[in-house]
């Protein structure tokens, strides 16, 4: 069961990274660039996803940027029980997460893809 604790434990593993912030805009920062931000539905979201008859998580959420959305929606569809997107999420590339469903690999691996996306599509390893 995964706490903000964790996710700034795990964060400092990675060179120049580090939690950042108070509830509800906690973010893990590298380099001056978010890799994870904490993602409270917004009414907007409340709304579209009752709409759609979807469950309404009253949980923390982490969102964490993935290389493609193709790759959000494989974490949603290995582990629907830890991941998930909303309609707001459709397009783009991130992964939502419930926090306290969270192991340290879990985060430590998110972290590390991240990262991994930061360096290589944005140029600044």
């Amino acid at each position: 069961m995964a706490s903000w604790n964790d996710v700034e434990r795990l964060a400092s593993e990675i060179s120049g990274c580090r939690l950042e912030g108070l509830a509800p805009a906690r973010k893990v920062r590298c380099t001056g660039q978010d890799l994870a931000w904490e993602r409270p539905y917004t009414k907007a979201d409340i709304k579209r996803e009752a709409a759609a008859g979807q469950e309404i998580y009253p949980g923390d959420i982490l969102a964490f940027h993935t290389m493609d959305v193709d790759i959000a929606r494989a974490y949603v569809e290995m582990e629907p029980a830890k991941y998930f997107r909303t309609q707001h999420f459709g397009s783009y590339p991130a992964v939502l997460c419930r926090l306290e469903t969270l192991t340290d690999d879990d985060l430590r691996e998110l972290l590390f893809e991240a990262h991994a996306h930061l360096v290589t599509d944005r140029g600044l390893g």
